[in-house]
């Protein structure tokens, strides 16, 4: 008897570590960084520009950003034209690189950034993530670039 008695008391203490996972899981630890910009060029004589739209700041949970994606930023299309710009994104924190990308086939139009982390628990309120955009054109010139700032809250 006393051996079945064991295996019934461990069925709380697993419970527990399950329920204490899956909140630890469900909390909005994991920072994400989005960034809309918008990339224009006022005629072919003219050098291509990047101009910042929209940037947040956000912590989703574990369970919401899935682990295939972290770390890695990815740009979404939202009304912008298949172009020969080539971008890379470097996205920084503290003096150190997190991440970086690029991309090709962009034209002008509106583009979003998105990236998410695993928790990062010494995130400072005052010390900002830099993310850096640099165009190129199609032969690897040099276009324009931007470096934006975006505080974690």
């Amino acid at each position: 008897m006393a051996h079945h008695a064991g295996v019934v008391g461990a069925l709380p203490v697993f419970l527990l570590v399950l329920i204490v996972a899956f909140a630890f899981l469900a909390l909005p630890l994991s920072p994400t960084l989005k960034a809309t910009f918008k990339i224009t060029r006022q005629n072919s004589y003219t050098a291509p520009k990047i101009e910042l739209a929209d940037a947040t700041y956000n912590k989703v949970s574990l369970l919401a950003s899935t682990s295939a994606t972290k770390g890695s930023i990815t740009v979404s299309y939202l009304g912008a034209t298949q172009g020969s710009y080539s971008l890379t994104i470097v996205i920084a924190y503290g003096g150190n690189v997190l991440s970086s990308g690029s991309y090709s086939s962009l034209g002008d139009g509106l583009y979003q950034m998105y990236v998410a982390y695993l928790p990062r628990f010494g995130e400072q309120a005052s010390t900002p993530y830099f993310v850096t955009f640099n165009l190129f054109y199609s032969d690897g010139t040099p276009a324009t670039n931007l470096t934006i700032t975006i505080y974690p809250t």
